[in-house]
C-alpha cells in the first residue's frame, strides 16, 4: 500500500533509450481513496533535484479525481490511450474491498 508518510521514490536511468515508461500494480484491501501521495523520479543522473514531481498517483498516471465515473461519482472508469491508462479488477464488490488496480504511463514525446 502506498503511504503518505513513507513515500515512494523511483530513481530511472536510462542514458541508451529514446521512451521509458512507468507501471504500477495496486492491491487495496480496504475501503477508501488510495491514490494521494507525490510521485518523485530522478532521471538521467539527476540527484539535486527531481526530474518530475507529481501531486498524487492518479494525476501522474492521467486520471484526474480519482479515476471516478464524473457524473454518477459511484464507479471507477478504466481507460486506454497510446501514453497511459488505467484498469480495475474488483474481487469482492459486496464489501467494497479487495480492488485490484493496473496503471500505466509512457514518456516518448517528453
Amino acid at each position: 500500500m502506498l503511504s503518505t508518510s513513507s513515500p515512494l521514490v523511483m530513481t530511472i536511468s536510462a542514458p541508451d533509450f529514446t521512451a521509458i515508461s512507468a507501471a504500477a500494480s495496486l492491491g487495496v484491501n480496504n475501503s477508501g481513496w488510495w491514490g494521494e501521495g507525490e510521485i518523485k523520479f530522478y532521471m538521467d543522473e539527476d540527484t539535486d533535484y527531481l526530474t518530475i514531481c507529481g501531486t498524487g498517483t492518479e494525476d501522474y498516471f492521467c486520471g484526474s479525481y480519482d479515476f471516478e465515473d464524473p457524473v454518477t461519482h459511484d464507479r471507477y472508469v478504466p481507460f486506454t490511450t497510446p501514453y497511459s491508462g488505467f484498469q480495475v479488477l474488483t474481487l469482492d464488490i459486496l464489501y467494497r474491498s479487495q480492488f485490484r488496480f493496473g496503471m500505466y504511463r509512457w514518456h516518448i514525446t517528453e
